[in-house]
C-alpha cells in the first residue's frame, strides 16, 4: 500500500494566501495614509508653484523615498506626478484668473510655477479645453 502525502504548499502559494499578507497591506495603509498626510501639508504650503519641483525633490521634503512616492501616486491617486502637480497648477490658476481679472495671463502662469507663457497656455488649454483668456472671458461674462 501506498501512504498518501499530503502534499505541502509552496512558500509562494502560502504568500500569496491572503492571510500571509495582511500585515504587508496593513504597513502599506499606514505608509499610504502618512503619505497622504504628508502631501496635504505640502500642498497647503503651495510647495506645488516651485517651478523645479521634481518627485524626488518632494519625496525628500515630506521624509519618504522617491519610490515610496511614486508607487502613491500610481497605486493611490492614479496619475504621475506630474500630471497631478500640473493639474493642482492649473486649478490654482484658474482661481487667480477669477480672483484677479487684471492680472497679466503670464504673471498668473508664473505664480503658480509655470514659467514660459506658452507652456502655461498650452497646459491650460490641455486641462480645461481653453486657453487662459477664454477662460477669463468666460468668467467675466465677456461676449465677442
Amino acid at each position: 500500500m501506498q501512504t498518501m502525502r499530503k502534499k505541502k504548499k509552496s512558500f509562494f502559494s502560502r504568500l500569496f494566501a491572503g492571510n500571509v499578507l495582511m500585515p504587508a497591506r496593513k504597513k502599506l495603509q499606514v505608509a499610504d495614509a502618512h503619505t497622504e498626510i504628508c502631501l496635504e501639508k505640502w500642498v497647503g504650503e503651495r510647495k506645488y508653484t516651485s517651478p523645479d519641483s521634481t518627485l524626488e525633490d518632494v519625496a525628500k521634503d515630506i521624509g519618504i523615498s522617491s519610490l515610496q512616492l511614486a508607487y502613491y501616486f500610481r497605486t493611490v491617486i492614479g496619475q504621475s506626478f506630474q500630471t497631478w502637480r500640473k493639474r493642482l497648477r492649473i486649478r490654482d490658476a484658474q482661481v487667480l484668473i477669477a480672483q484677479n481679472p487684471e492680472k497679466s495671463i503670464a504673471s498668473i502662469g508664473y505664480s503658480v510655477g509655470i514659467m514660459d507663457k506658452s507652456n502655461f497656455r498650452r497646459q491650460f488649454l490641455e486641462e480645461t479645453g481653453m486657453t487662459p483668456m477664454e477662460y477669463r472671458k468666460e468668467i467675466l461674462g465677456i461676449t465677442e
